[in-house]
């Protein structure tokens, strides 16, 4: 199954009389009013602001240093070479920030033109977990068009938790209704549809009930 194609999508990013449905009431105020008012631009300002001074959450490579955590479940010689040096980019990226603007652009855009027709393979949905994880790290170099459509991308993965059948693809499956659902919610929890990805984690992740051979 390939994933959401873009006649399907339906953008999260704020709209003309939407930004009270995008934002959760843990959103900056600064943000919501904004974006409320109808000025994009100043809300989106806003919120790379917030974004860059959040406290936490860590980033994972801080906290796991080496080989990357997400290709753990893989041996390396498994793990092709344009999905390693995706996830060694996006490492690059966050921590160079703006310096790495116009390359980091560059890979997002590549990216999402390939996950319009992606298969649903576990590689993919790797990187689809690694593109989230970078997502608020990126948001100033990404720029609002390229965030908002990276986060689209993710948020279409998740949604329905159903659409990648866990007995063809049990490890896809887990990674994207479960830890990209998750990881969409920790990380932007002021974005309500990230909230909602992660709320419904209990229904998406694999039961022995759905295993075959169980229940």
């Amino acid at each position: 199954m390939a994933a959401t194609t873009a006649s399907e999508k339906q953008s999260v990013r704020p709209g003309a009389g939407s930004a009270a449905a995008v934002w959760h009431r843990s959103a900056p105020q600064s943000v919501r009013r904004a974006y409320g008012k109808g000025k994009h631009a100043k809300g989106w300002s806003e919120w790379t602001r917030h974004l860059a001074g959040r406290p936490g959450p860590t980033a994972v490579e801080k906290l796991l240093p080496g080989r990357p955590a997400l290709l753990w479940a893989l041996p390396a010689e498994a793990a092709p070479k344009g999905t390693l040096d995706l996830l060694a980019g996006l490492e690059r990226f966050a921590s160079k920030r703006s310096a790495c603007g116009p390359a980091a652009r560059k890979a997002a855009a590549e990216w999402l033109a390939e996950a319009a027709g992606a298969v649903p393979e576990p590689c993919w949905a790797i990187e689809a977990v690694a593109w989230c994880h970078a997502l608020p790290a990126l948001a100033e170099p990404l720029g609002a068009d390229l965030w908002w459509a990276l986060l689209d991308q993710l948020l279409d993965a998740v949604a329905p938790v159903g659409q990648f059948d866990v007995e063809h693809y049990p490890l896809v499956h887990q990674l994207v209704a479960g830890e990209l659902a998750l990881t969409l919610g920790y990380l932007c929890p002021e974005i309500t549809a990230c909230r909602k990805a992660a709320g419904a984690v209990s229904r998406g992740v694999i039961s022995r009930k759905r295993i075959p051979g169980f229940g």
